[in-house]
């Protein structure tokens, strides 16, 4: 997993400490329990130097009962809305890196017996590699 996903993992870990799965769900998991499936990133052009990703990811807050997944994945979208959003981006030995990601939104919802959905949206955006092009030295003109 990117940069990204990783330090929403680690901020709604810190929030809500429960067993966290990253790949498929196993038939006898944990309760309660957080899953991180891949996100989804649709790319476009940005600018002429830059183009963005814009992400979503669907997190699944698993509790015993509907009334606690929606009130698990509720504190945890209000722990981040009091920090305006940003999350802070984390390398990838778990370190904090000093910069933050802002979410654009976030939701939550039932969607299963004892499961709500908490789903993150954001937008990176990388800069395009450039070509080097070495530099003209000087140029002289002749006029005749």
């Amino acid at each position: 997993m990117n940069n990204d996903v990783g330090s929403i993992m680690a901020a709604c870990f810190r929030i809500h400490p429960v067993q966290v799965y990253t790949d498929r769900m196993p038939q006898d998991f944990v309760v309660p329990s957080l899953y991180f499936p891949q996100p989804i990133i649709v790319d476009a052009p940005s600018s002429v130097i830059s183009h963005r990703l814009d992400c979503s990811l669907a997190v699944k807050v698993f509790a015993k009962t509907d009334e606690q997944a929606a009130d698990e994945a509720e504190q945890i979208a209000r722990t981040i809305r009091q920090f305006r959003m940003a999350i802070p981006i984390i390398d990838e030995d778990g370190r904090n890196t000093g910069k933050y990601m802002r979410l654009r939104k976030m939701d939550s919802r039932i969607i299963d017996e004892g499961v709500a959905q908490l789903t993150f949206a954001w937008t990176s955006r990388y800069q395009y590699n450039r070509v080097e092009y070495y530099k003209m030295g000087s140029l002289f003109l002749n006029q005749r």
